[in-house]
């Protein structure tokens, strides 16, 4: 019965070491921000890094109850978006961290103005069934805004390699409904451009269960966009991120349609032409 309370008092303390995490920036050396949840921290630090830190001790007295040492140990970290969302980082090593932070926020901002543009758009000139595509692909956007502007986790190291088999990113589904990215490898080998829209892809995944019927490089030779569907497929919204708005086609995406432009009252239009020296067509 003594060891038994001996146990007791001894996981008490413990339990009482890790209680007194404290949120530092960048690392559990920076400065103390005076919170103790990466929610808090984040939201009075936006745009920051932030790190959860936990003395634990390291040479217990089980006679004393008393804690001789204590080092310093990093329990989670995040990447503070603008807004002070928090954007749970897992298993990733400081340069990958830091890369994606960069990556989140600039999903942030294409998926932000992808939806405004989205949203200004006039579909009176095109058909009805165009007109229904275009209507739930603002739906989509919408959607990957919003699912980017709440606190949401990324993972970097699995024990599983057939998630990242072939996979730049990948949504993986957590309980209670919810999906985290798991940021592949490879992922860390792209421009911070197409990171931010390779995450837009992952997130219309979550957000709105599009599919991978379609995958498009975005390179010198671009596939086109698939007439199929093409609005609940995650790579078309890839694609805008990178290219601009465009009208999806049988033989391509329109290029007349392929640059976003702001007229005098600041709303975004594309040209609705047949290809590259396309004739005719207004604005929308």
């Amino acid at each position: 019965m003594r060891n038994i309370i001996l146990f007791a008092t001894a996981f008490a303390s413990l339990l009482a070491s890790a209680a007194s995490a404290t949120v530092h920036k960048e690392t559990c050396s920076g400065a103390d921000t005076g919170y103790k949840t990466l929610n808090k921290a984040c939201a009075n630090n936006p745009s920051s890094m932030m790190v959860n830190c936990a003395n634990i001790c390291t040479n217990f007295d089980i006679r004393t109850s008393k804690c001789l040492s204590w080092r310093t140990q990093e329990v989670a970290s995040a990447i503070c978006t603008s807004t002070g969302d928090k954007m749970l980082v897992r298993r990733c090593d400081d340069e990958q961290t830091e890369f994606a932070a960069q990556a989140i926020e600039k999903a942030r901002e294409q998926a932000e103005k992808l939806s405004a543009a989205l949203n200004a758009l006039d579909l009176s000139e095109l058909d009805v069934e165009a007109q229904r595509r275009f209507g739930y692909a603002r739906h989509i956007a919408k959607g990957a805004a919003n699912w980017l502007n709440h606190d949401r986790q990324f993972l970097c190291k699995s024990s599983e390699k057939t998630y990242c088999s072939g996979n730049l990113a990948m949504a993986i589904p957590l309980t209670g409904g919810l999906a985290a990215v798991r940021l592949c490898d490879a992922f860390f080998n792209l421009s911070v451009e197409k990171a931010g829209a390779t995450i837009i892809h992952e997130a219309t995944h979550s957000c709105c269960a599009t599919s991978d019927r379609e995958y498009y490089d975005v390179g010198p030779n671009d596939p086109p966009l698939s007439t199929q569907n093409w609005q609940n497929i995650a790579d078309t919204y890839y694609y805008w991120a990178i290219k601009g708005l465009c009208i999806p086609g049988e033989t391509e995406c329109s290029a007349n349609a392929a640059t976003i432009s702001e007229g005098d009252n600041g709303a975004a239009s594309i040209a609705v032409g047949r290809g590259a020296g396309g004739g005719g067509g207004g604005s929308w």
